[in-house]
C-alpha cells in the first residue's frame, strides 16, 4: 500500500539529498525536534512508533529511525521494553547544559576572535545590529518575537563562525537548541528586571577590540544568568517549567 505522507509534517523543511527513505526519516526528525523544541511535544510525552507512523504516512523503519537520531542527539528517552518518552528536564540537566555551553563556546570563541576576519567582523556586525533593532525595548516576561529568537541565534552563530571547527559549531547548535528549551517552556523570553542588550553588547565590544578573555567572561555571566532566571522560573506557579520539572 502507498503511503502518502502529510503535506504539514515537511512544509518549510529542506530535504536532503538521497533516497526517499532518508529523506522521510529527516522529515521525522526535523518535525518531532522541532515539537519538543517549541513545547508542542511536552516532557515525558510517550511516544508511539504505531500513532506517529499513521500521523506522518511513513513506514515503521522511518520513525524508528527518526526517534534513534532524537535519542542520540538528547531530545527523547529510549525505555527498554517501554518505548520511547520526550527527555524529561530537570535543573539538574538546565546547569549540566549551561556548563557544556560555556565549555563549548568559551573554546570556540577564542579561535574565532584569535582567527576572523574582515568578513567575519562584518558578519558579527550586521547580525548584532539585526538583535538590537530585535530586542524588545521593554523587556518583560512573554513579549518577546520569533524575529528576536532569530536574531539572536544569528548573533550568537557569528561570534562562533570563524573557530574553524566543525564539531565545536556542531555541538554549539545542539547545547543552543537544548538551551533554548528551557527558555521557552520557561515562558520567559526576556525577563523584566534583565538589561540583555547590555549583556550583548558587552560580548560584541569585547569580541570586535579581539579581546578573548573579557568576551569569554562576558559571555559565561550571560550564560549564567540566563540559567538563574531559568532556574528561578520554576517556582513561579504560572510557569510551564515549573509545572514540568515537578512533574
Amino acid at each position: 500500500m502507498k503511503r502518502t505522507m502529510n503535506p504539514d509534517m515537511s512544509a518549510g523543511l529542506i530535504l536532503p539529498d538521497g533516497g526517499v527513505a532518508r529523506s522521510l526519516t529527516r522529515v521525522v526528525f526535523e518535525s518531532m525536534r522541532a515539537k519538543i523544541l517549541t513545547g508542542h511535544l511536552k516532557p515525558g510525552e510517550k511516544l508511539s512508533i504505531a500513532v506517529l507512523t499513521r500521523q506522518f504516512g511513513v513506514s515503521l523503519s522511518a520513525v524508528r529511525e527518526g526517534l534513534a537520531r532524537l535519542t542520540s542527539e538528547g531530545w527523547v528517552e529510549s525505555e527498554d521494553q517501554r518505548g520511547f518518552r520526550v527527555r524529561g528536564v530537570s535543573i539538574e540537566d538546565l546547569h549540566d547544559v549551561t556548563t557544556a555551553r560555556i565549555e563549548i563556546e568559551a573554546a570556540a570563541l577564542r579561535r574565532s576572535i584569535e582567527h576572523g576576519d574582515a568578513a567575519w567582523e562584518a558578519e558579527l556586525q550586521t547580525a548584532f545590529g539585526q538583535l538590537q533593532a530585535a530586542t524588545p525595548r521593554r523587556s518583560a516576561s512573554r513579549s518577546g518575537t520569533a524575529g528576536w529568537a532569530r536574531a539572536h541565534r544569528r548573533f550568537h552563530v557569528a561570534l562562533l563562525a570563524a573557530c574553524g571547527s566543525t564539531r565545536l559549531l556542531q555541538f554549539q547548535q545542539l547545547l543552543f537548541e537544548q538551551s533554548e528549551r528551557y527558555r521557552v517552556l520557561s515562558g520567559i523570553v526576556i525577563a523584566e528586571s534583565r538589561d540583555v542588550e547590555s549583556e550583548h553588547q558587552r560580548i560584541y565590544d569585547a569580541a570586535m577590540a579581539r579581546d578573548a578573555t573579557a568576551a569569554v567572561a562576558a559571555l559565561r555571566e550571560h550564560f549564567l544568568l540566563t540559567a538563574s532566571i531559568l532556574n528561578a522560573a520554576r517556582f513561579a506557579a504560572q510557569s510551564p517549567l515549573g509545572k514540568e520539572i515537578e512533574r
